[in-house]
């Protein structure tokens, strides 16, 4: 009777089989390979992605920021269609992991600066607009006091 021979990859059980084609992505998943060769692991895993889903693509803050926006063409407001707080205002990323009022971002970003002193009040009434045509500068007094009406 003949010797089977196991390793030469047709004959065996199937997952011999697999391991055996497949030995070094098989290795490339295994907990001690990731940790003897991260680099290499990493780079693996990023030329995987590449081709799983295209190059990356990289996007200005105001491009994000735009995509978020459903321009209104009855009223001209920009309505954002991201996160929403329950007091109705939308909520931006400003980059470097830190976060905001979208409606904030977008006066700093198309307008300027808010001086001190003074906030942003909708000239529209609302809140999840952020158009910077529609919003202006007043001071607390003012914002509070349009709000009443």
């Amino acid at each position: 009777m003949a010797n089977k021979r196991i390793n030469d990859g047709f004959e065996g059980n199937p997952s011999r089989r697999f391991y055996l084609r497949n030995r070094e992505s098989v290795l490339k998943r295994t907990g001690a390979y990731q940790r003897a060769h991260p680099e290499q692991v990493r780079e693996y895993q990023r030329q995987y992605k590449i081709r799983k889903f295209g190059p990356p693509v990289n996007k200005t803050q105001e491009q994000r920021f735009l995509e978020k926006v459903l321009p209104e063409p009855n009223t001209g407001c920009w309505i954002w269609i991201g996160t929403i707080q329950k007091n109705g205002y939308g909520r931006a990323a400003f980059g470097d992991h830190k976060s905001g009022l979208a409606h904030r971002w977008s006066f700093l970003n198309f307008c300027g600066p808010i001086p001190v002193g003074f906030e942003l009040d909708h000239a529209c009434h609302l809140r999840c607009c952020v158009n910077p045509n529609h919003l202006r500068l007043a001071t607390h007094a003012e914002n509070m006091k349009r709000r009443r009406c």
